[in-house]
């Protein structure tokens, strides 16, 4: 079904309504285009969300005990409460969300504790990245998008964390080219996995591809403008030749997204507006540079909302 406030907006442009006409349509669609909330819907909602502040509230006691009490005792709590979960995750499908993102967090409150209680010496990421690994099969099992969803912010969290290891400064200096397009492609991994043709076999939904697709573009497109800046800005070109490319794919209709678009669009925009201040970086005249950059935001925010939307209105099914 085509976006309504899209589809207002198109109206809105063609038929040149009045502010007060198109404050009247606004309303009238957003009475008619508004999903009832059942009570199944809520009562899911709400379990999530007590499971999410359960699991919070622990690793957040174990944060402000860990020296305090004993480890015997800390232990054998978050083992109870990890194997708990996922025995009821097992055998209560009514709750299997729930208590497996109960379990989810209960295995990284666990991994904090031992970590910080023995000193094991391990990085940052690497902790982040054992548990991403680990809750692959719990993700696969319980086939949900919100598990899907926490597991691809852990997996980001353990790129970036490994990329700010390896550099010192989250990528953002020189000669670390091979760094750089590593996270790029282990991100992109990420969404691949997380991909529409993949959904039937990983349970994942739009949430989690959404998520990844984000980070990877704020990812790339953060240490492309940092090599822009650098004195090695190889990587400028790469990011900028990879999201014109999924650009081009994901604006044909049989793969067409608008939210993956506006993403991607949103990096390239980023990437040119940079590479407009770098291009008159070197000016002395503060008024040609704000005007040379100011130009640039405007062409290329219209060049893109009108290219979105035009594509939108193009392939995206009529009721």
């Amino acid at each position: 079904m085509m976006s309504m406030n899209l589809a207002i907006l198109e109206l809105a442009k063609r038929q040149r309504l009045a502010p007060g006409a198109y404050a009247a349509l606004v309303r009238l669609a957003r009475a008619a285009d508004s999903p009832p909330v059942t009570a199944a819907i809520l009562r899911r909602g709400v379990q999530v969300l007590a499971m999410l502040l359960l699991g919070l509230g622990v690793i957040f006691f174990i944060a402000a005990n860990w020296l305090t009490q004993s480890p015997l005792p800390m232990f054998a709590g978050l083992q109870t409460a990890l194997l708990g979960a996922c025995v009821g995750a097992a055998r209560w499908p009514r709750l299997r969300v729930p208590l497996a993102l109960l379990g989810f967090l209960a295995t990284g409150a666990l991994m904090a504790f031992f970590g910080q209680y023995y000193q094991s010496g391990a990085d940052p990421w690497q902790m982040f990245a054992l548990w991403a690994g680990l809750l692959i099969p719990l993700a696969f099992a319980s086939r949900s998008d919100i598990i899907w969803s926490a597991w691809a912010i852990i997996a980001m969290t353990a790129i970036s964390l490994w990329l700010k290891g390896f550099s010192g400064n989250f990528g953002f200096r020189s000669g670390i080219l091979h760094a750089q397009i590593v996270a790029t492609l282990l991100a992109f991994g990420l969404c691949a996995l997380l991909s529409r043709p993949l959904q039937r076999f990983t349970g994942a939904g739009d949430w989690a591809l959404n998520l990844a697709i984000l980070f990877t573009v704020i990812l790339a497109s953060t240490c492309g403008l940092w090599a822009l800046f650098s004195r090695d800005p190889s990587f400028y070109p790469m990011v900028l030749i990879a999201l014109c490319g999924a650009v081009a794919y994901f604006a044909q209709a049989r793969a067409f997204d608008i939210r993956v678009l506006s993403m991607c669009a949103l990096g390239i925009d980023a990437l040119v507006i940079g590479g407009s201040i770098k291009m008159v970086s070197n000016s002395d005249s503060f008024l040609a540079v704000m005007f040379i950059v100011g130009l640039t935001i405007l062409i290329m925010l219209h060049v893109t909302v009108s290219a979105i939307v035009g594509m939108h209105c193009r392939h995206a099914p009529k009721e």
